[in-house]
């Protein structure tokens, strides 16, 4: 199918109009949160000038072992380029979040960089009603704190998503807790994590000779292991999804959007 000058005039228009059309293409997107970045190393010498919430940038108790060491030195946009979509995605399939889009807030736990606000701007959430949280950032569009000790009200957020960090922590009850307290009735809880058939020992041992240091991570073997940590909470289940058996030979999502009837 080829792509006529006629289109590709139109398409040119509509852009000049609405640069942020841009932000639908995937390695665009990709591209826009990497320069800016880039663009920040250009004025700190080639340094991404970090803050974060840790004293010392030293691990609490909740935290696995070298949680910030090693996500403090794997900011790259391209990590997670499509996986926000495994909860974006059957988000935008349900019927208040297509109807109310404009007007619902989210927070996005553990984005690390950019990207992951941007595919949700590049869909229709409003970027000023879009809370990142992470334990550093570099961004103005990112705060830090603790996703065991969150510093936002009660009832705040319509959606809240914790974006493949929940393996991060030793007290994962703790914090999908905290995401349950700062929901609004109603709103939507989803869990993105990810099934490695690899042992985590393994994973640990191979990654202390190649980078110095052992991320030993929470396992996630299901959703069952997820639907876990709402236990003594009235949720529904709006999507769920994990590798099939004999998907089980590789790397692969296990996704959970539950929601809070008031």
């Amino acid at each position: 199918m080829e792509l006529g000058s006629k289109f590709l005039l139109y398409c040119l228009n509509e852009i000049s109009n609405d640069p942020s059309l841009l932000l639908q293409v995937d390695k665009l997107r990709v591209a826009f949160a990497h320069q800016r970045i880039e663009a920040l190393k250009d004025k700190n010498d080639g340094k991404l000038p970090l803050q974060t919430c840790l004293p010392d940038q030293k691990d609490n108790e909740d935290m696995i072992e070298n949680t910030f060491k090693h996500n403090s030195q794997s900011v790259a946009p391209e990590i997670a380029y499509m996986r926000p979509l495994g909860l974006l995605g059957p988000l935008l399939g349900t019927d208040k979040v297509l109807n109310c889009m404009p007007n619902l807030k989210v927070l996005i736990i553990g984005p690390r960089t950019e990207y992951e606000l941007l595919w949700y701007v590049s869909r229709g959430f409003k970027l000023e009603n879009i809370t990142a949280l992470d334990l550093f950032t570099y961004s103005p569009y990112i705060q830090i704190g603790d996703m065991h000790a969150m510093a936002f009200a009660d009832q705040t957020f319509d959606i809240v998503v914790f974006s493949w960090v929940l393996g991060y922590s030793k007290n994962q009850k703790k914090a999908v807790e905290e995401a349950v307290r700062v929901l609004k009735p109603n709103g939507f809880i989803g869990i993105g994590e990810q099934w490695d058939p690899t042992p985590v020992e393994q994973t640990a041992t191979m990654m202390e000779k190649t980078k110095g240091y052992r991320l030993e991570g929470t396992v996630t073997n299901s959703v069952s292991d997820l639907l876990g940590l709402f236990e003594g909470h009235n949720y529904k289940i709006v999507f769920q999804t994990e590798p099939m058996h004999e998907d089980k030979i590789r790397v692969g999502l296990i996704s959970l959007i539950v929601t809070l009837p008031a």
